[in-house]
């Protein structure tokens, strides 16, 4: 038997418990526990066959009303039901004529997997794994971990702790086995090999470079981490990054971040002449051309500094517009520079060129 308390305020190491299960082919029972609640699930060969839960949303009469297989009179009737073992309830509910043995199969399935995937939203529950083969059930099922890993992992609620430590370190992915393509979604699987083609870059860097919203990247990331798909470089990535390369970075943000000025943003008062603009957006841009950036070393700094060739373009139109129209304020609207397509359309020949960056 293993026991212990999860870390206090984190939610990361439910996660690493079912990884664990997942790895070993682990049989036994999980229990998790807490002031009000206590959970049991049971695992044969590292899969899922039946779970239990106290908790009033994971108890059988709650879940059928809540899915509409019962109504609400027959809810009520069962109100001194609800808090009964599973099986118990189950077995009364047919009787009653409630519902049938496949509606009650179906039911207990998804209720299991429901009952496995809220455990990743519990924070520093008490743990137990107890090893060995659990007793047979009435109502026993093989659901896999992995799907539970990656729904679990869309309920967590904090990743910081997760996030803080590889922020700044570089993904290094494997192959994608056959077995997890299988499994992850197809965004799932369009993120994995762009973060490969992302070389060396830092999470933080991939996700500004790939215009990513953090959140979905981070839970995304941390499913490809308990699968074992990829491991972190135990180095910052880039630390000796010329200032320009490190405005250009930030630059990439802030053309990103609504809440900024854009006149601000180029150095410019919102009272300039369309000729003025022309001739500032000029030296912005070829500061940033992304002929200037990358070398052998560090190609994916050229992939950024094509995205920021293409965001300008576009802001430079916009700022005309603006300018033209005489309006106080830049609605970026439907000019919002998220949307660059899949190859960004960058043409050479609209940047003035530099010296080049190596």
């Amino acid at each position: 038997m293993i026991s212990g308390k999860m870390a206090n305020t984190t939610q990361y190491f439910v996660p690493l418990i079912f990884q664990k299960i997942m790895n070993r082919n682990f049989s036994g029972e999980l229990v998790l526990s807490g002031p009000n609640y206590e959970k049991r699930l049971y695992f044969r060969q590292g899969n899922l066959v039946n779970a239990k839960s106290n908790l009033f949303d994971e108890r059988i009469g709650v879940f059928l009303f809540l899915i509409g297989k019962i109504s609400e009179e027959q809810y009520e009737y069962l109100s001194g039901l609800v808090q009964g073992i599973g099986d118990e309830v189950g077995e009364i509910l047919i009787q009653s004529h409630f519902i049938t043995r496949e509606d009650l199969n179906y039911v207990n399935q998804h209720l299991f997997q429901k009952i496995a995937v809220n455990a990743f939203q519990l924070v520093s529950p008490v743990y137990r794994l107890n090893t060995g083969d659990p007793p047979p059930f009435e109502s026993e099922f093989i659901i896999p971990v992995p799907p539970i890993i990656i729904e679990g992992v869309r309920k967590i609620g904090d990743l910081s702790f997760f996030k803080k430590k590889i922020q700044f370190l570089a993904p290094v992915l494997l192959d994608l086995p056959e077995s997890f393509q299988k499994v992850l979604s197809v965004k799932q699987i369009e993120l994995y090999h762009g973060i490969r083609q992302c070389g060396t870059m830092s999470n933080a860097e991939i996700i500004s470079a790939l215009n990513l919203n953090p959140n979905v990247y981070w839970r995304d990331l941390l499913v490809f981490s308990l699968f074992e798909l990829v491991d972190f470089k135990k180095h910052v990535v880039k630390t000796n990054y010329s200032e320009e390369i490190q405005e250009l970075i930030e630059l990439n943000r802030k053309l990103d971040d609504p809440a900024i000025d854009k006149f601000e943003l180029i150095s410019m008062d919102r009272d300039i002449s369309i000729k003025q603009l022309d001739h500032r957006m000029t030296q912005v841009m070829k500061k940033y051309d992304e002929k200037r950036f990358g070398s052998a070393e560090a190609p994916e700094i050229k992939k950024i500094a094509a995205l920021v060739s293409e965001k300008l373009r576009r802001l430079h139109k916009t700022l005309t517009r603006e300018l033209q129209s005489g309006m106080s304020g830049v609605d970026m609207g439907s000019e919002h520079l998220l949307d660059l397509g899949p190859q960004f359309n960058v043409s050479d020949g609209e940047s003035g060129a530099g010296s080049r960056i190596e």
